[in-house]
Formats: structure tokens, C-alpha cells, sequence
């Protein structure tokens, strides 16, 4: 593994690459997927004029094209700091547990447990204390 010359990462130094999702990067670098389009967009209100209409979808269009431009830049970022070290992908453990932190009733977290127990072997009682943020089996 190549390591960032600015940083150690052997026992003393405690120093580790922070796991981070790409949406994760791309929104701390500005370009969140929560930026694309418009939610008023969706429907034409009645007093746009056809010439109105078409100038706000072409300048919506704009600033879509401007920030899927800037995510295939961040994307390439990213690759190089995974490559390079500084961040480490998240396992399909780490993607599953944070789902499986969630609200009890949801759909998705009810299944993310499931798999957890079948795969990974995580027992339906770890999801019965407070503290949820220390996956087991990992120091605390």
C-alpha cells in the first residue's frame, strides 16, 4: 500500500486512512447529489410562458452540466486518494452495519441485520444496547 508522505500510519502515530464513501467525498467537496436539478422543475406553473419555461429548464440544464462536470473531476480525485492511501473504501461490512444502525422499523435496516447475522455472523443481540457506533469484535 502506498502511504501519503505527509502522514505516518504505523502503531505510534495512531494515524489511519478515514473511510469514506465517494457521495461522502463529493459532498464535503461541494458537489452533493442534493445539488442536481431543481425540485420546482418537476412541473410548469401556469403562468410561464413557453419562452419562460424553456429559459429556466436550459439554465437548470446549465448548472446540472456544471456540477456532473465537477463530480467526474471529484471522481478522479477520489480514485487517486484511494489509491494513494488517504481514504479507504468502505467494506460491504462497514456499508451493511451503518444501515443496520438505523431505526429498528425500517424495511432496510431490518434486512441489513439479516445479513449481517447470515454473513458476518452478527448476533440479533448486539442491536439490543444503546451504543451501536462499535461494530463487534472491534476494540472498544
Amino acid at each position: 500500500m502506498t502511504t501519503n508522505p505527509n502522514q505516518t500510519t504505523d502503531a505510534l502515530s495512531g494515524w489511519q486512512p478515514e473511510k469514506l464513501t465517494f457521495e461522502q467525498f463529493a459532498a464535503r467537496h461541494g458537489a452533493s447529489r442534493q445539488d442536481v436539478g431543481d425540485a420546482g422543475n418537476h412541473r410548469r406553473g401556469e403562468r410561464h410562458s413557453d419562452k419562460t419555461w424553456q429559459r429556466a429548464l436550459s439554465v437548470q440544464r446549465q448548472k446540472d452540466e456544471i456540477w456532473q462536470a465537477r463530480r467526474d473531476g471529484l471522481r478522479a480525485a477520489y480514485a487517486s486518494a484511494v489509491k494513494a492511501g488517504d481514504i479507504v473504501a468502505p467494506t460491504a461490512f462497514d456499508r451493511h452495519y451503518a444501515t443496520a444502525a438505523g431505526h429498528p422499523d425500517r424495511v432496510d435496516t431490518q434486512a441489513a441485520r439479516r445479513l449481517l447475522a447470515k454473513h458476518w455472523g452478527v448476533p440479533a443481540e448486539h442491536w439490543d444496547h444503546e451504543n451501536l457506533s462499535t461494530p463487534p469484535g472491534a476494540d472498544a
